[in-house]
């Protein structure tokens, strides 16, 4: 279920992310808007007030040309008026500079950018100074005369020439100065104007957006909603099909852990009986080894039964010599010989079965020498063989002591031996050879074990210790032989086991084992 609910939540975000990503590429177009809005208002305005700063510029250069037209009028009717000659030439020098200063501030003025009607209207100006300079100049002169008459002139250049030019003058001027208000104005008013256009435009805009925005956003919400709708549908369906898979697999995994039980099992039973195979196997060798010593002694003491009772009648006849006594005596002690040594041989058969027979049943760890226990179990063994052309060869050491397992180690050695006679040498010519070499190393042990027979494959080499792999199926073979071998060394010994073999090189295993396996 908790899949389930990571999964409604990643939906919930997945469908809740474009309304998010619209949202904000919304956002960033009104302020992309808006930046550009106001950038195109800021270079107007900035046109705007250069515009008012360069007709302010006019306006003042006007203005100051307006007062000096005024100052020259008023100087020159003072000149005019005074009879100090010496004032008189002060105030004339005072005209000179007015003039001066005119000339430069109309140079100025045409520096500037004019308008059509500013030009039309400073040529006016340019045309009255060159008739007004010269007579204010003459008029200036007259005046400072001694004679009435120039004085005479002098008021009639300064009323009728001067005057009336200074005063066209000061209107023409006036006219700019006025001209350039007015259009101080309309910029003022036409920048008013663009930032209420600017506003309104903004304005509309972010209301458009806005309304966009809801809009969109109220579709999106919508289909939002039928997809989760949708998508609660699905996952209901899906955890109901879940559910029923999730029944249905743990039924099939009871199911499967019930075989694997009884698969269990049944292994554990086929290892019981490829031991007790093992070990019927041993019983029904020692059987046929005993039967001839058995046989042998039996064979004996009824040589002794007969020769005792000839031996009788001729003491009941009273015709015993004493070289009849004697060959009696030899006889019997030669068959009692027989007798003895045949029922020792007998004796150790027994007493070796016997030794193996209760290690394979009883697990406890002793300590052994190895070698000779080897050999009791070879012994055990040999009747397997004995009809074969097989010769066991061993190399061991005279005494290496171990602390063990032995029924395990005969387990092992039994397995073994019955794998190189049931596979190693099955289809190959009847001579073959195994040989079992004992190595002590410092902590540890190793057994040797090899044969000459037909070998393995590859392929068959990587599934030896498999269970239940075989390849005698349906003949004499379980598959259990080399995978309880394996499991008897890595688990029961605590040691390791390799094998190497090749298709017509025969077959090496070799087992390493600790000395003790006491805790």
């Amino acid at each position: 279920m908790f899949s389930f609910q990571q999964i409604k939540r990643g939906t919930k975000t997945r469908n809740i992310v474009p309304l998010v990503v619209f949202i904000i590429i919304a956002f960033l177009c009104l302020v992309f808007f808006i930046y550009f809005i106001y950038g195109q208002y800021l270079a107007r305005q900035e046109l705007v007030i250069q515009d008012i700063e360069l007709e302010s510029q006019k306006m003042r250069i006007n203005s100051e040309l307006a007062e000096l037209a005024r100052s020259r009028t008023r100087l020159t009717s003072k000149i005019i008026d005074l009879n100090d000659i010496f004032e008189q030439d002060e105030l004339n020098q005072e005209l000179e500079t007015y003039a001066n200063r005119f000339a430069l501030l109309i140079s100025q003025l045409f520096a500037l950018e004019l308008t059509k009607e500013e030009k039309s209207l400073l040529d006016k100006q340019l045309e009255i100074i060159p008739v007004i300079l010269p007579n204010q100049r003459r008029a200036v002169e007259l005046a400072m005369s001694d004679d009435p008459e120039d004085d005479k002139i002098a008021q009639n250049l300064l009323y009728e020439i001067v005057l009336p030019g200074q005063t066209e003058m000061i209107r023409s001027l006036a006219k700019l100065i006025e001209l350039e208000q007015d259009k101080i104005a309309l910029l003022s008013k036409e920048s008013k104007v663009t930032l209420r256009e600017l506003n309104e435009k903004s304005t509309i805009f972010i209301i458009l957006t806005l309304l966009g925005i809801i809009i969109i956003s109220f579709f999106v919400i919508s289909r939002i909603k039928r997809i989760q709708v949708n998508l609660q549908e699905l996952n209901n369906d899906l955890e109901n099909r879940v559910a029923e898979r999730t029944l249905e697999l743990t039924v099939t995994n009871n199911t499967l852990e019930n075989i694997i039980n009884e698969l269990g099992l049944a292994q554990q039973q086929l290892i019981e009986s490829e031991k007790m195979a093992a070990l019927g196997g041993l019983v029904s060798g020692v059987a046929h080894e005993i039967n001839t010593p058995v046989g042998i002694s039996v064979t004996a003491s009824s040589i002794i039964s007969d020769e005792t009772k000839d031996f009788k009648d001729k003491l009941a006849e009273n015709s015993i010599k004493r070289s009849t006594l004697t060959d009696f005596i030899e006889r019997v002690e030669e068959a009692s010989l027989i007798i003895q040594n045949n029922l020792y041989r007998a004796s150790e058969l027994i007493r070796n079965f016997k030794q193996v027979a209760v290690d394979q049943s009883y697990e406890e760890i002793r300590k052994l020498n190895l070698p000779e226990y080897l050999n009791e179990i070879l012994t055990s063994l040999s009747p397997k063989w004995k009809n074969k052309q097989i010769e066991v060869v061993t190399l061991f050491p005279d005494e290496v002591e171990i602390t063990t397992l032995p029924g395990v180690i005969a387990q092992i050695i039994t397995n073994l031996v019955v794998n190189s006679l049931l596979h190693g040498f099955d289809g190959k010519s009847p001579k073959g050879k195994i040989n079992i070499e004992v190595i002590s190393a410092d902590d540890s042990i190793i057994i040797d074990y090899s044969d000459d027979g037909k070998g393995m494959s590859k392929e068959t080499l990587t599934k030896i210790y498999d269970p239940f792999f075989t390849t005698k199926r349906g003949s004499s073979g379980t598959g259990l032989g080399m995978h309880l071998v394996y499991n008897l060394v890595s688990q029961k010994l605590k040691g390791n086991i390799e094998c190497i073999s090749d298709i017509d090189q025969g077959c090496r295993t070799i087992i390493r084992l600790p000395k003790s396996i006491e805790e």
